[in-house]
């Protein structure tokens, strides 16, 4: 059996240490995160580890090539994304590059199922999906520089919507009826407990927020990101719901898709930032937009937390997201191990830190010099 990104064991096994706890999960796993906003973070960001030897083409599936660039852009994209997840640093190591270029290879077989499964995206899909994400950007130069950034053309990221929405539409097609039972809910619930995982050792917030990300570039970057926030932000005051701005607008991969929910924040592990503008901010009230590393910043209290054990229904929408994930994952596993019997695939040892796959199956290993 293939290497599986290390997404999946967290998924499939019982739910994380929450530090901070409860950051939801949305489609994860055996997926490929086609997303084409770049993750966010709540704090300063450092470098992703630079692969000072990284060849053009780190990999090939089938005919299909995947590039230097675009394994760089994933690492970068699920490191920051599982520090984010997980409340805390992880090791950019070969097994993580290696577990990275596996969950992009498997995502390619993915899309290969996906294509020949005979079910067509019409267009004015796409172009909705394209228009609601280029609503985020304010500016056409803001737009232009988005995608000179991301290494696109307007074409490109067409296809890049198109691929993602085939894709879930696949998936979905392949996982019909999948079913998590009250009892499996409050059976995790209790193993949850039982482990310790679902007690609060001190007090906790919950919290919402929306961030919209400043890369690295222009003064201008910076404009252009605080007249998005303000735009969010009378949004919000003008009557729309908080969450549905935020999963509109919000660059922040750990929150967006709950509606910039961050459940069970511990204090002392966030931002420094973060925590001023929460002093003597009252429940329910918006903040003023804020600064940080990252990008502009709003946030409202939803409550302060004891110490203690986290209530069953507080986490019985998130256990059974969780659960329901796994289980799709495991169908998705065996539809891409199987598909990897029959399509090659070529790794480029350098491109791993010469880290070998447990098992390669039909995977053939080669370094630059062959």
């Amino acid at each position: 059996m293939a290497s599986k990104p290390a997404e999946n064991a967290r998924m499939n096994g019982p739910l994380p240490r929450l530090t901070p706890v409860l950051h939801g999960a949305g489609r994860g796993g055996i997926l490929l995160t086609l997303c084409v906003l770049l993750a966010g973070a709540t704090e300063p960001v450092p470098q992703a580890p630079a692969d000072e030897a990284l060849p053009e083409v780190v990999a090939r599936v089938g005919d299909r090539v995947i590039t230097g660039a675009e394994f760089k852009r994933d690492l970068e994209f699920r490191w920051r994304r599982i520090e984010l997840l997980q409340g805390r640093p992880i090791t950019v190591d070969g097994a993580f590059r290696l577990d990275t270029l596996n969950a992009l290879i498997n995502g390619q077989i993915l899309q290969i199922l996906a294509e020949n499964s005979g079910i067509a995206i019409p267009d004015e899909a796409v172009q909705a999906e394209f228009a609601k994400r280029r609503a985020t950007i304010p500016t056409e130069e803001a737009f232009q520089a988005y995608l000179k950034r991301m290494g696109l053309t307007r074409e490109r990221l067409l296809e890049e919507i198109r691929t993602r929405l085939l894709t879930e539409a696949y998936v979905d097609r392949e996982t019909p009826g999948i079913q998590v039972s009250e009892e499996d809910i409050r059976e995790e619930y209790r193993r949850a407990v039982k482990d310790g995982r679902m007690t609060r050792p001190s007090e906790t917030v919950d919290v919402a927020q929306i961030l919209v990300h400043v890369p690295p570039g222009p003064p201008e970057s910076w404009a252009e990101g605080r007249k998005r926030i303000e735009d969010a932000r009378n949004r919000v005051l003008a009557g729309e719901d908080f969450r549905e701005v935020a999963r509109e607008v919000s660059d922040d991969p750990a929150s967006k898709e709950r509606g910039g929910l961050l459940l069970e924040s511990v204090p002392g592990q966030m931002p420094q930032v973060v925590v001023q503008q929460m002093e003597g901010l009252p429940l329910g009230q918006l903040s003023e937009p804020f600064k940080s590393a990252a990008g502009w910043h709003i946030i409202k209290i939803l409550s302060r937390n004891p110490e203690g054990v986290i209530p069953f229904e507080k986490v019985r929408g998130l256990i059974r997201d969780q659960l329901l994930e796994g289980r799709r994952n495991l169908v998705l596993n065996r539809l891409v191990d199987n598909a990897r019997i029959l399509i090659p695939v070529e790794i480029y040892r350098a491109s791993v830190a010469e880290v070998a796959p447990a098992d390669a199956g039909t995977t053939k290993q080669r370094t630059e010099a062959e």
